[in-house]
C-alpha cells in the first residue's frame, strides 16, 4: 500500500475525522479547565502542565492506534487488541513517556517549550512504540525505528513548515474566534488546533516509512 492509498484507507479516514474532532474541541476543553483552576494556582499549575498536555497526548496516541494497520501501508495485520494484550506492550507507559517530553521541554533550550517541536516528537513516539509492537509480534527482529538520515531530515522540515502554518492558521483565525465567542486568547486557541492537525501528515509518513521494513 502507497503512502495516498493508506491516507485514503478506511482506517486513515475514520482515525483522521475522530481526531479531527478532538483537536477542535481539546483547546476549548484546555482553556475552560485553566480558568476554572486559576483562582488555585496549585490546580492552575497542574491543569496547565499536567492535564492540558496529557490530553493532547492521548488524542495523538489515540490516532496512531485507530489509523493502525494503514498507518504502516499494511493492508492486513494482527488485530491492535492483541497487540495491546501483549506483556510487553504498556499502552500507559506510551502516554507516560508523552507527556515526560512535554514536562521536561521548558529544560531544554532546543525545545521551549513550543507546541510544534513538542507534538511532532509525541507522534513519532507513539508511532515507533506501536511499530515495535507489531514487530515484536511479527519476530522482526531486525526492524528499526530510524527510518534513515535522509527521512528524519525531511520529517524534522514537514514538522517546521506545518509549525509554521499552524502559527500563520492561528493569527488568520483568532481574531474570528476572539470576535464569535468574545474570548481574548483566539489565535491561540485556533494555533493549539492547527497544530494538533498538523500531526496527522507526520505521523502518517513516519510509519508508512517505518512499514516498508515489514511485509505481511
Amino acid at each position: 500500500m502507497t503512502f495516498f492509498e493508506a491516507l485514503l484507507s478506511p482506517e486513515a479516514l475514520f482515525a483522521i475525522l475522530l481526531f479531527a474532532l478532538g483537536a477542535l474541541v481539546e483547546p476549548f476543553l484546555a482553556h475552560g479547565l485553566q480558568r476554572r483552576c486559576a483562582p488555585n494556582p496549585p490546580l492552575a499549575w497542574l491543569a496547565e502542565h499536567v492535564l492540558a498536555p496529557l490530553l493532547r497526548a492521548a488524542l495523538l496516541f489515540g490516532f496512531v492506534l485507530l489509523a493502525y494497520p494503514a498507518l504502516f501501508g499494511l493492508r492486513s495485520a494482527p488485530p491492535l487488541a492483541t497487540l495491546v494484550a501483549d506483556p510487553h506492550a504498556h499502552p500507559s507507559t506510551v502516554l507516560g513517556v508523552m507527556l515526560l517530553v512535554t514536562l521536561s521541554a521548558p529544560l531544554l533550550r532546543l525545545f521551549a517549550r513550543h507546541l510544534e517541536v513538542v507534538l511532532p516528537l509525541q507522534g513519532v513516539l507513539a508511532t515507533a512504540f506501536l511499530f515495535h509492537w507489531l514487530a515484536s509480534y511479527l519476530h522482526v527482529t531486525v526492524a528499526s525505528a530510524w527510518p534513515g538520515l535522509a527521512s528524519v531530515l525531511l520529517l524534522v522540515g514537514l514538522a517546521y513548515f506545518a509549525g509554521l502554518a499552524a502559527s500563520l492558521i492561528g493569527r488568520a483565525l483568532g481574531a474570528s474566534l476572539n470576535a464569535g465567542f468574545h474570548l481574548a486568547d483566539g489565535e491561540a486557541l485556533a494555533a493549539s488546533a492547527a497544530t494538533l492537525l498538523a500531526q496527522v501528515p507526520l505521523v502518517l509518513l513516519y510509519g508508512a516509512m517505518l512499514g516498508r521494513q515489514l511485509a505481511i
